[in-house]
């Protein structure tokens, strides 16, 4: 069975009526290492055959080329036809990118396009890629993406881009740098010479001088326009009557000299020629659907035969399509000829190709038909293949094709559009979609509750929780009155058991975006219970963010079991790299972090940034992402790297919650660990009497030595039982306070009953936010080694600059020494010293004491030198 094509061979031998044509030839050699080609002309100017031409001529370069069609406009078609086309430069390369394709989107990503530049920098040899009819694309956000492809390329590839229009791309870089080659359609215009000797070629007969020069004039040297003429003119008694007549623009010049060549074959030739003027690529097998002739491979042999513009599409010489102008003229000419015929032409392809498994491509021909209906029931048969492919922009762009072609459009095939523009991330348009089905009065119960499913998982993206919890509380009550066939199968993958587990995930996952962690495992619990999520890529998606809630509430084991049977479900079913997975890599980054497992957390956030990058409207994943991301560029960098990135911070304007409060509790602490006190209490102020914000507070006022205001708070504080973060971080600010207060054994009862709470999860980062609690247990040892590591002990040391800095000291220095050392340099007396810190001048003697000891100094100028030098001060 023939593939769809996409690819386009180079090394297909030439026609022997091609003219090489040395100049162009030493144009695209001029092209080197990194160099980009650009050959803009009209159509039927002669790129495809130059830049053949041009492999044939260059046999030490691999080569790999895409023919770009209307179907590359899906980014995962593209990107799987670009990967093929690099395989096929350098075969055996491992092109990794594959593992970063993201479902729905419209462009391949910052990440995409980074990882294509990293393949190709590491190629072993010289690879050219041409990449043909650039033109064809309408996606702008990938025309801009293979623009940041070809014009940064490395050292290793060199690119020549076919296209009949400039591409909308930065080139002024690549010119100054002399890595650009143009061409244009002048430059490829025929002259004199080389146009003689093609117009002799295609004839097979002596032309004067004089007689291709008329022909030259006449087509202005286009290559398709002196084709089509040596063949009206091959059977020609009288040439140069012949060319005298020929005349016209380059449109009417086509359209009459196909109407000529058409006209001077036999019947059954210029028969077949029109019938299969409606078919993309052409097979015997599929052109005999189409005729229903049976003579369909002798007829293409003999196309073939004649160089009627048949282009080979595989190498064993079975699959073929024509040339894009001629097949576009050979269906205006059957319009108006036979304007009733082609219809039902489209009517047999398609049902050649449904008969055939190849129903995506039938759908093109039932649309094209007009048979809208039909296309629609084909539609929700294999839409889930494509969804669960990323390909949902094809279903997107049918289904717009079915509504404006209907009005009313049916709210089967309205609510389908709502799914698809769901898949991907067109979230605006989505909302405004589900708003007008509302408003519609002749949707069925299931259609009206299908839509409130579909609206429910918006809720990560930009929609208040509150809206999705309304929407999942309407399919809640709608359900127990209707049947399984009464909702309505969206893309195939909709009725009613996908919409219960649509309805109840979404619902979940507002509880979490609004903090209520604990209901939202509930609910997920219950939901995989469900019927529903026999379906895999519910499944994937339900245990993602089960495993995101264990994992925000520190059960890091059970997180970590989770994401991993979300992973072998989507491989299972074939779904590695569907964005379904989003979840179970955060909730994975998440649980690792937790575990100060650094390399294995940069890992799994490594494979969700390309699940995100083209999915820019999924806001609360993008503040998780970044979130996680800081935390790790703090407890890998340090402090000031990780304020830069907070500096940067681009939190959606309906910042979820949950994101938020977390946030804030993570930036007030590393103020407080970094002595910017006053920024803190700043920040804590904006926000309300949060739990999460309780470590945050009691950090604070322990770092001023207000040990009452930190016990008012700890006092105030508790946690949920089935919070183990929650519950193991008000036992480590137990353990501060009572510090604090100089009650050291209860201090230490509370630190062995946070070890033993930890151990099971290996929750080791709240020990590096209590570097105290994580000090006095590397003294007295652990049944834990981590908890006793130097690896450990280092990421708190980054996270406490202070830490880092006493490092060298026997014993630190408390907060409130630190306070006072921090006047030393400026010469105030002890009395002004105590006034400015409310306390007494003999306490103020007290710490001084302490300090000097702690430094090994026995005077002020001693201790701010000492200070200084270790980076206190």
């Amino acid at each position: 069975m023939p593939k769809r094509p996409g690819l386009d061979p180079l090394h297909q031998p030439l026609p022997r009526t091609v003219v090489v044509r040395p100049r162009l030839l030493r144009r695209l050699d001029a092209l080197g290492p990194g160099g980009l080609g650009l050959v803009i002309a009209s159509a039927g100017s002669g790129k495809s055959v130059l830049v053949r031409q041009w492999a044939a001529a260059r046999p030490g370069l691999g080569f790999g080329a895409l023919a770009l069609g209307p179907h590359h406009d899906d980014p995962v078609v593209l990107l799987r036809d670009l990967v093929a086309a690099i395989r096929e430069a350098a075969p055996g390369v491992d092109v990794g990118v594959t593992r970063a394709t993201v479902p729905g989107g419209r462009g391949l990503g910052d990440v995409v396009v980074e990882s294509l530049q990293g393949v190709l920098a590491a190629l072993p040899g010289d690879v050219a890629l041409v990449i043909e009819d650039l033109h064809a694309l309408t996606n702008a956000e990938l025309v801009h993406d293979l623009g940041r492809l070809v014009c940064a390329l490395p050292a290793s590839t060199r690119a020549v881009v076919t296209s009949r229009r400039d591409p909308p791309w930065a080139v002024h870089t690549v010119r100054v740098e002399d890595r650009l080659v143009e061409l244009r359609s002048a430059d490829l215009a025929f002259g004199t010479e080389d146009g003689q000797a093609l117009l002799v070629n295609l004839l097979g007969r002596p032309l004067t001088r004089e007689q291709a020069g008329a022909l030259l004039t006449r087509t202005d040297g286009w290559a398709v326009g002196l084709q089509l003429a040596a063949i009206s003119l091959r059977d020609s008694p009288d040439l140069d009557s012949s060319i005298e007549a020929f005349a016209g623009s380059h449109r009417l010049v086509a359209e009459y000299l196909v109407g000529e060549v058409l006209d001077q074959q036999d019947p059954q030739v210029r028969r077949f020629l029109l019938q299969t003027s409606v078919l993309g690529w052409l097979s015997p097998e599929v052109c005999d659907a189409v005729t229903g002739a049976g003579n369909a491979r002798r007829m293409l042999e003999e196309l073939e035969r004649r160089s009627l513009f048949l282009l080979p599409l595989d190498r064993s010489g079975g699959l073929f399509r024509y040339h894009h102008l001629f097949a576009d003229l050979l269906l205006y000419r059957l319009r108006a000829e036979a304007p009733d015929t082609e219809a039902d032409l489209h009517r047999r392809a398609a049902r050649w190709l449904l008969d055939h498994g190849r129903g995506e491509e039938a759908v093109d021909h039932l649309l094209a038909a007009g048979d809208h209906a039909a296309a629609f029931d084909v539609i929700s048969d294999v839409g889930h293949l494509l969804y669960e492919r990323g390909e949902v922009a094809t279903v997107l762009g049918w289904l717009r094709t079915i509504e404006r072609a209907q009005s009313p459009c049916p709210g089967a095939v309205v609510v389908s559009l709502l799914a698809a523009q769901v898949a991907v991330d067109e979230v605006g348009v989505a909302a405004d979609t589900y708003r007008r089905l509302l408003r519609r009065s002749d949707l069925t119960l299931g259609e009206r509750t299908a839509a409130h499913a579909l609206f429910t998982i918006l809720g990560f993206r930009d929609i208040p929780p509150e809206a999705v919890t309304r929407a999942a509380a309407q399919v809640r009550e709608a359900l127990p009155h209707l049947g399984h066939g009464e909702v309505v199968n969206f893309l195939g993958i909709g009725g009613r058991d996908s919409v219960e587990v649509m309805a109840e995930y979404g619902a979940a996952g507002a509880l979490f975006l609004t903090g209520d962690v604990a209901g939202a495992a509930r609910s997920l619990d219950h939901v995989l219970s469900l019927p529903g999520t026999a379906y895999p890529v519910w499944k994937v998606y339900v245990l993602g963010l089960l495993a995101l809630t264990r994992a925000w509430s520190g059960h890091s084991t059970e997180a970590l079991r989770l994401a991993a049977s979300a992973g072998a479900a989507a491989r299972a079913a074939g779904l590695a790299h569907h964005s379904a997975r989003l979840n179970a890599h955060l909730a994975a980054a998440l649980a690792h972090l937790d575990r100060v497992e650094l390399e294995a957390a940069a890992a799994s956030l490594d494979l969700s940034r390309p699940l995100l990058s083209r999915r820019r409207a999924s806001v609360a994943y993008f503040d998780l992402q970044a979130a996680l991301e800081i935390r790790l560029l703090a407890a890998i960098e340090g402090t000031d790297e990780a304020f830069a990135r907070l500096g940067d911070w681009d939190s959606s304007l309906s910042e979820a919650p949950v994101l938020r409060l977390a946030r804030h509790a993570f930036e007030a602490r590393l103020l407080v660990w970094t002595g910017r006190l006053a920024e803190a209490q700043a920040l804590l102020q904006a926000d309300p009497a949060d739990a999460t914000l309780a470590p945050a507070r009691i950090d604070l006022a322990l770092a001023r030595a207000d040990v009452r205001e930190a016990r008012r708070l700890l006092d105030g504080w508790l946690p949920r039982e089935d919070d183990l973060r929650a519950s193991l971080r008000h036992r480590l600010s137990s353990f501060a306070v009572l510090r604090a207060e100089g009650q050291r054994d209860p201090a230490r009862l509370v630190l062995d009953e946070s070890v033993a709470l930890a151990h099971a999860d290996q929750m080791h980062w709240p020990f590096v936010e209590v570097p105290e609690a994580l000090q006095a247990v590397r003294r007295h040892g652990s049944r834990d080694p981590a908890l006793v590591s130097d690896a450990l002990w280092h990421v708190a040391q980054r996270l406490h600059p202070r830490l880092r800095a006493q490092a060298a000291l026997p014993e630190h220095l408390t907060e409130r020494e630190l306070e006072v050392l921090a006047y030393l340099p400026g010469r105030m007396k002890n009395e002004e010293i105590a006034a400015e810190l409310f306390v007494s001048v003999n306490t103020v003697k007290t710490h001084l004491r302490n300090i000097y000891a702690k430094l090994g100094v026995t005077e002020r100028n001693d201790a701010v030198h000492r200070a200084v030098e270790l980076g206190l001060l």
